[in-house]
């Protein structure tokens, strides 16, 4: 019932559930990959353990009870409810066996390294520093050797138009390897890097292609500093740590508070035109709050926030 999503109410004890924890970038080069968890509430809701017993055995709701009530005395021992092949319960905190984790999470939760792209704009500023150079010295060797211009300026013309044609070419094709590297970093990080190397150029990009270039690598890393930031669910509540207006401030503020609480999961949200940040959220209201108490005032400013 839990791997399917549900929640499973143990009558008398409190409800079982998922939880999904959002994909993070934890750093310029790693991604930690969304996964799930299972939290406990006290409240009551879901579907009754003693009702699927009765569903599933096809027995009668007296039958169903009397297995149910014989399988809690021996799992419950004092304040601990061991569930064999799912985890332990320990007051209010749930913690997974390693096997059931792995059927939750069979992509696993190990971060992901990401691959830098190539950085297309290094190359064309070398590639004119380099033709300033060879023009530079063109015409010393002219101006040295007293050759005819009027031939050298015929034959440079002819050169230069089928090496714009050839320039124009290669530009694109570069700004669409950009491109698809790009999109493959932002779908699976985990693919294989594509560098684009240039070993000799001969003349410079037009500039309608180098624009195309700057284009392609502004938008993609606009995707990529907007992948942690999630929308609020309408009727979900979130335990806030702060707000705040620019992203360099979410950084600082996550950086702080792990010093303080590095086990907990902090998500970034749309909060209007800035970013909230949460360390928990859940179903209701009174969970949220429940999960401030347990943090035992580590920090001082945390409030709920429900979406309406």
């Amino acid at each position: 019932m839990i791997l399917s999503g549900r929640e499973v109410c143990i009558d008398g004890i409190g409800t079982l559930f998922t939880l999904r924890i959002a994909a993070q970038r934890t750093s310029r080069k790693n991604l930690t990959p969304p996964y799930r968890i299972v939290a406990f509430a006290t409240e009551q809701r879901g579907s009754s353990l003693k009702e699927e017993i009765a569903c599933i055995a096809a027995v009668d709701a007296e039958k169903a009870n009397e297995i149910f009530d014989h399988w809690l005395s021996k799992s419950l021992t004092e304040d601990t409810l061991t569930i064999g092949g799912v985890g332990t319960l320990h007051h209010d905190n749930f913690k997974m066996d390693n096997d059931f984790a792995t059927a939750l999470n069979p992509q696993g939760q190990r971060p992901l390294r990401l691959k830098p792209k190539a950085n297309v704009g290094l190359y064309i500023f070398a590639s004119l520093c380099m033709l300033f150079a060879l023009a530079v010295a063109g015409y010393v060797y002219i101006d040295s050797h007293d050759i005819d211009l009027t031939k050298l300026i015929s034959l440079t013309a002819k050169t230069t138009e089928v090496a714009k044609v050839a320039g124009v070419a290669e530009s694109t094709e570069a700004a669409e390897v950009v491109a698809t590297a790009d999109s493959t970093t932002e779908t699976t990080p985990a693919e294989a890097e594509i560098v684009v190397t240039t070993t000799e150029v001969a003349i410079a990009p037009a500039p309608q292609a180098s624009e195309n270039i700057a284009v392609e690598t502004k938008v993609s890393t606009t995707a990529n500093t907007t992948d942690d930031v999630q929308p609020t669910i309408v009727g979900r509540s979130y335990v806030v740590l702060g707000v705040f207006s620019t992203p360099e401030n979410v950084g600082r503020a996550i950086r702080q508070a792990k010093k303080i609480a590095g086990d907990l999961q902090y998500s970034v949200y749309n909060y209007g035109e800035k970013y909230m940040v949460a360390i928990y959220n859940a179903p209701t209201r009174s969970e949220c709050q429940e999960f401030v108490r347990s943090l035992d005032g580590k920090f001082k400013d945390l409030w709920v926030y429900s979406r309406k």
